[in-house]
C-alpha cells in the first residue's frame, strides 16, 4: 500500500492495482470510499478495482513517488497505462492516460461518508443522496422535455436496486450524507460521461472517457462538510440551496444557502431571487400538448439574512433567506418552472422547485383524514429533484391519506404460559442479547458509530416479552422503540448490520413487529404513529426487494414482509401477504428430496429452517398451512428438520462442511415442527439442544411449546441409525453408536451447493471421543482473507487434488455400500477435474478405524490431503500420532507426508498433512485413521495397527480392500 497525506486528507493506494482504497477527510474523520479485500488480494475485477477498462491484471510499477503524489504504470498486451495520483491541498487529482485503447473507465465506490472495507464499514444508508451536473439544456420552443430537469439533478440512494443512471456531458457528481452533512465531490477535469448505480452498501460511479488509440481521463475528488445537498461546484466553492422540493401556492420559503469554500478566501457578496421560466417543455411534461405557448421569464424578490460574508477554506457556513408568498395561476404558473437563484460573487447557483396546486389538494386531503401526519411530510420529493416531473409529485401524500393505520390481527397471544414453556422462554431471554435475569438498556451497547444495530431489535423484543410474560417494567422497551423511530426518521435505521437486504437485518423487522404487537396497547400515541410510519416504509421496501429466488436473504425479507403485512391493515398488506406466501411456498421446492437445503451447508440449512418455521407460524395466523405441503408422501418441513437431525454428530453439533461451523443448531425448528407434527422425537431433540447450551432465537418456539406440552409425556427417545445415506444431498454418515463419545464419519459426495458450496468432492470428517479429529475447513467469515485464500480451496479439504488446484464444481455419486460383520464398506466416484475421475473407497472397520482408498484416473501430479486437529507428537515412516487436549490418534500413510498447517473456521489452526504422486493414467493412493495411539507397520499391501489391550490389533490387506471397493 502507498500512503499520501497532508493536513486535510489521507489517501491509501493499493499499489498492484492502482486502486484508491481509502480517502479519509481528516477534518471530519470521514471515510468516503468502499473497497473489498478479496478483489484486491486476487487482483480480480469487482468492488475495489478502479480501472475497469482497460482491465490489466499485471501489477503496476512505481514510476515516481513523493510525499504528495505517485505515478504508477503498467504495460501489457500492447497497452500502456499510466496513472498519476496527487494531493493538492483539500483535493485529490487523478489523471489516467492509456495508449492502445479506445476507452478508459474508472470505478469509484462511495458510501456517502460511511466507507471503509466491505464487511467492516457501515456502508451507505437511506440518508445518502447524490447530485449530478450533466447534459444539455432543453429546447425552449418544443414540447420535447428531453433536456428538462433541474439545474442539478438530485437522487435518493435506493438500497440494492442495482439501477443504472447514465449522465452524458458530466460536469460533476456530489455524494452527500444528508444526516451528517459530509460529502465527496467528484469533478471531471477532462471530457467524460458518468454512469451511477445504486448497489448494496454503496453507490458506484463509472467515469468514462473515449478516444482512439490514446485516451486521457482526468478528475478530482474533494471531500467537504456542512452541506446537506449540492447545487453548484467549481474549484473554489461548493454550494447547496437547502429548501423544500415542493410547496403549496401561497407559501413562502424559509431556507438557507450553505457554502463550503474549497480554496476561496475573503469577502463574498450574496444576492438572490426567485426566477419563473415559461417554456413549452414544461407544458408537455405537465400533460399538455395543444398549441404553441409564449416563453419568457420573470423574477420575484427574496430576502437574504446577510449579503456579505467572509469565507475561509474548509469552514462551511450558511446564510438564511426567505421568499415572499409564492402564488400560482392558470395563466402564468401552469407552464413555469420556479428556480431559487443566488449570485455568489458572480457564481450562479440555482435550484428548481415546484409551486404545486395538486400538492396543496393532497395535503388538504391528508389533513382531513389524519392531521397529525401533515407535519411529518418529507420536504424531499424524488419526482422534482431528479428529472422534474412534478405532476406526479403529490402521489405519496395521496397514498398517505388513503392509508389504513390500524392493526389486522394479534401475532402473539397474551396468556398465562405453563411452567415448561416459561423455562424455554427464560432460555430465550438469556441467550445472545441478555435481558434475563438482569434487565437494562444502555443504548451505547447497541450502536456502532452512533447508529442502531440489529442487536437493538433483538433486545427490544426480549424486553417486550419479559414485560408481558414476566411482569418486567416497560420503560426500557419504550426507550429502545424511540431509538428505532428516531433512526428511521434520520434515514439511518437500515445499514450493514440492520439491512433490509442482507440476512438478519430484515429479521430485525420481524422482531420489531412482534415487539410492537406485544406492546401495542401500552404505546404512547405519538410513538405508535411514528413506528407505524416506519413499518409502512419498510413494507414498501420489502415488497420491492422480496423475491422467490432461493436463499436465506430472500426468506429473511419474506419473513419481515409477512410479519408487517400480517400485523397492519396497510393498503399494501394484501400484496405483501400474497408475495410472502409465494416466496415461502417456492422455497419449499428448494429442499432436495432427502430434505437437504440446496446450499448443502448444515449451518445455512439450520438458518433456512428457522426462517421457514417462523414463516409457517405467521402464515398459520393468516389461515394458511404450509406445514402440510408434502413431497413423496412426507411433509417437506418435517423431512428438512429430520435431515438436520440425521447430520448431527454425537455431540449434537453440525459438521463443518461447506460454509458452516460445527455449532449446535438452534432448537427452534425442532420444537416448533415437533409440536405442529405431533412428533415427540423432534421436540425432545430441541429440548436436548437447550440442555447442551443452544438457545432459542425466537419466542415463537415458546408459544408453540405451550400448545404441545402433552407430547413430552411420550416415552420415545431420539436415536440415530448407524448408517445414514442422504443421497440427494450426497451425505454418507456412519456412527459407532449414539453416545457423546461415539465415532462419527461423514463423507460429502453431493452437489456443489451453490454459493455456499466448496470444491470438496469426496472429502470427509471423522469425530471420536467427543471431539472432531479429521476436519473440514468450514467457514471463516466471508470478509476474511482466509475465506478466499483457504476455506474455499480444495486443498483445505480431506480429498485428492491435482497438485494444489481447485476442483471443478461438480457432484459425485455413491456407487454402493454394505454392512458386513460390524464393518461398513462404501464406494464413491466423482469427475473432479477435466479428464480426471476420482474413485474413493471407505472401509469402516468396526465403525471405528477408517481406511480411505483412492484411485485416480488422469494424468498429472496428485495430492492426498488430510487436516487434523491437534499437533503431531510422533512421526514414523508411515504414520503420525497426533494429540488434542484429550485424545491421541493415528494417521497412516504409504510414505512420510509433508507437514504444515491449515485453518478451521475463523481462527483454529490445524495440522495439514499431504503427500503427492505422479500419474500417467491410473494412480492409487490411500490413508487410514485410527482414533487412538497405535503402533503401525506397513509391509507391502499389509498394514498392521497395534492398539494394545484397550483398542485391539488390526491387520489390513489393502489389495483385498481395493478389489472390494475399487473395481
Amino acid at each position: 500500500m502507498i500512503s499520501l497525506e497532508n493536513d486535510s486528507i489521507r489517501l491509501v493506494i493499493h499499489e498492484p492495482s492502482g486502486t484508491i482504497v481509502e480517502l479519509l477527510d481528516k477534518r471530519t474523520n470521514t471515510q468516503h470510499l468502499l473497497a473489498r479485500r478479496p478483489e484486491l488480494e486476487l487482483m480480480e475485477p469487482g468492488m475495489g478495482i478502479l480501472e475497469a477498462e482497460p482491465l490489466i491484471k499485471a501489477s503496476r510499477r512505481i514510476i515516481s513517488v513523493s510525499g504528495s503524489s505517485v505515478v504508477l504504470g503498467v504495460e501489457s498486451g500492447g497497452i500502456t497505462l499510466v496513472k498519476e495520483v496527487a494531493l493538492n491541498g483539500p483535493r485529490v487529482t487523478i489523471r489516467v492516460k492509456a495508449n492502445g485503447v479506445n476507452r478508459i473507465r474508472e470505478l469509484i465506490h462511495t458510501a456517502c461518508g460511511e466507507g471503509g472495507y466491505w464487511g467492516e464499514a457501515l456502508g451507505a444508508m437511506y440518508n445518502c443522496r447524490y447530485f449530478v451536473k450533466f447534459g444539455f439544456p432543453e429546447p425552449p420552443n418544443s414540447f420535447s422535455a428531453v433536456g428538462l430537469r433541474p439545474p442539478v439533478s438530485g437522487f435518493r440512494f435506493s438500497k440494492h436496486t442495482y439501477s443504472d443512471r447514465y449522465f452524458p456531458e458530466l460536469g460533476w457528481v456530489a455524494f452527500v450524507n444528508e444526516g451528517r452533512k459530509v460529502g465527496l465531490l467528484v469533478r471531471c477535469l477532462t471530457g467524460c460521461y458518468g454512469v451511477v448505480e445504486d448497489q448494496f452498501f454503496n453507490v458506484e460511479l463509472n467515469l468514462v472517457a473515449n478516444g482512439s488509440g490514446a485516451v486521457e481521463l482526468g478528475y478530482e475528488l474533494i471531500p467537504f462538510n456542512g452541506l446537506g445537498r449540492v447545487d453548484y461546484a467549481d474549484d473554489e466553492l461548493i454550494i447547496g440551496i437547502e429548501s423544500p422540493s415542493i410547496i403549496k401556492p401561497g407559501d413562502s420559503i424559509n431556507g438557507a444557502l450553505a457554502i463550503y469554500p474549497v480554496s476561496r478566501v475573503g469577502e463574498v457578496k450574496v444576492e438572490g431571487h426567485v426566477r419563473l421560466v415559461k417554456s413549452m417543455p414544461v407544458l408537455g411534461r405537465r400533460g399538455y400538448d395543444v398549441d404553441r405557448v409564449r416563453i419568457g421569464e420573470s423574477k420575484l424578490n427574496l430576502t437574504m439574512e446577510i449579503n456579505t460574508i467572509n469565507v475561509k477554506p474548509g469552514q462551511a457556513l450558511a446564510v438564511g433567506f426567505k421568499t415572499e408568498a409564492l402564488g400560482w395561476s392558470m395563466e402564468d404558473t401552469l407552464y413555469s418552472v420556479p428556480y431559487l437563484e443566488f449570485s455568489i460573487n458572480g457564481k450562479l447557483a440555482s435550484r428548481a422547485f415546484s409551486i404545486n396546486p395538486d400538492y396543496a389538494a393532497a395535503v388538504e386531503a391528508l389533513g382531513r383524514v389524519n392531521p397529525s401526519l401533515v407535519s411529518r411530510l418529507d420536504t424531499w420529493v424524488d419526482e422534482v429533484e431528479g428529472f422534474y416531473d412534478d405532476k406526479s409529485a403529490s402521489m405519496g401524500v395521496y397514498e398517505l391519506a388513503a392509508e389504513d393505520f390500524s392493526s389486522r390481527i394479534r401475532l402473539v397471544k397474551r396468556r398465562q404460559l405453563p411452567e415448561e414453556a416459561i423455562k424455554v422462554l427464560k432460555e430465550y431471554l438469556a441467550g445472545g442479547v441478555k435481558v434475563y435475569p438482569a434487565i437494562f438498556l444502555n443504548l451505547s451497547e447497541f450502536t456502532r458509530g452512533g447508529y442502531v444495530t440489529t442487536a437493538l431489535a433483538d433486545l427490544i423484543l426480549k424486553l417486550a416479552i419479559s414485560h408481558v410474560y414476566l411482569g418486567s417494567p416497560i420503560g426500557d422497551a419504550l426507550k429502545g422503540l424511540e431509538a428505532i423511530a428516531s433512526a428511521f426518521e434520520r434515514g439511518e435505521l437500515i445499514h450493514w448490520f440492520n439491512g433490509i437486504h442482507g440476512g438478519a437485518g430484515s429479521g430485525g423487522m420481524l422482531q420489531l413487529t412482534l415487539a410492537y404487537d406485544l406492546l401495542e396497547d401500552e404505546l404512547p400515541s405519538d410513538l405508535k404513529l411514528r413506528l407505524m410510519l416506519m413499518f409502512r416504509w419498510a413494507q414498501g421496501e420489502l415488497i420491492k426487494l422480496t423475491n422467490a429466488w432461493a436463499g436465506n436473504w430472500e426468506l429473511t425479507e419474506a419473513l419481515a414482509l409477512l410479519a408487517i403485512s400480517s400485523k397492519f391493515n396497510f393498503r399494501n398488506s394484501k400484496l405483501g401477504l400474497i408475495k410472502a406466501e409465494a416466496v415461502f411456498r417456492n422455497a419449499l421446492g428448494y429442499f432436495l428430496n432427502d430434505g437437504g437445503w440446496l446450499e448443502e451447508s448444515a449451518g445455512y440449512h439450520n438458518a433456512v429452517l428457522n426462517l421457514v418455521t417462523w414463516g409457517a407460524e405467521l402464515l398459520r395466523l393468516n389461515g394458511v398451512d404450509i406445514y402440510s405441503v408434502a413431497r413423496g408422501g412426507e411433509p417437506v418441513i418435517k423431512r428438512a428438520v429430520y435431515w438436520l437431525w440425521n447430520l448431527l454428530d454425537p455431540r449434537y453439533r453440525m459438521p463443518a462442511l461447506e460454509d458452516s461451523g460445527d455449532d449446535l443448531p438452534n432448537p427452534d425448528p425442532f420444537i416448533i415442527s415437533g409440536v405442529r407434527y405431533g412428533d415427540p422425537v423432534l421436540v425432545k431433540v430441541g429440548l436436548k439442544l437447550l440442555e447442551l447450551g443452544a438457545r432459542p432465537t425466537s419466542p415463537l418456539s415458546t408459544i408453540a411449546l405451550a400448545d404441545g406440552l402433552n407430547i413430552l409425556g411420550n416415552p420415545i427417545e431420539p436415536r440415530h441409525s448407524e448408517v445414514t445415506v442422504l443421497d440427494d444431498s450426497g451425505r454418507f454418515i456412519v456412527r459407532s453408536g449414539d453416545s457423546p463419545k461415539a465415532t462419527y464419519f461423514i463423507l460429502d459426495y453431493g452437489p456443489h451447493g451453490a454459493w455456499h458450496g466448496h470444491p470438496d468432492k469426496l472429502s470427509f470428517e471423522l469425530h471420536s471421543n467427543g471431539e472432531p479429529l479429521i476436519v473440514d475447513a468450514g467457514s471463516g467469515g466471508y470478509y476474511s482473507e482466509l475465506h478466499w485464500t483457504w476455506h474455499r480451496r480444495s486443498i483445505a479439504h480431506n480429498t485428492v487434488t491435482l497438485r494444489d488446484e481447485d476442483q471443478v464444481e461438480t457432484r459425485g455419486r455413491l456407487i454402493r455400500y454394505w454392512v458386513e460383520g460390524g464393518n461398513v464398506y462404501a464406494s464413491f466416484e466423482a469427475d473432479t477435474y477435466p479428464g480426471v475421475r476420482h474413485r474413493r473407497g471407505v472401509a469402516g472397520l468396526g465403525k471405528f478405524i477408517y481406511v480411505i482408498l483412492d484411485e485416480v484416473n488422469g494424468v498429472g501430479r496428485f495430492r492426498w490431503n488430510i487436516h487434523c486437529m491437534g499437533n503431531v507428537v510422533s512421526m514414523g515412516r508411515n504414520h503420525a500420532v497426533l494429540s488434542t487436549s484429550s485424545t491421541e490418534y493415528t494417521v497412516v500413510f504409504p510414505r512420510t507426508p509433508e507437514v504444515t498447517y491449515g485453518w478451521r473456521g475463523h481462527h483454529i489452526k490445524t495440522t495439514y498433512m499431504y503427500y503427492e504422486e505422479d500419474s500417467n493414467g491410473v494412480l492409487r493412493m490411500w490413508g487410514m485413521v485410527a482414533p487412538f495411539r497405535a503402533d503401525v507397520k506397513v509391509s507391502g499391501d499389509i498394514v498392521n495397527i497395534t492398539g494394545g489391550d484397550v483398542y485391539g490389533n488390526y491387520s489390513i490387506d489393502l489389495s483385498k480392500l481395493y478389489s472390494l471397493l475399487i473395481r
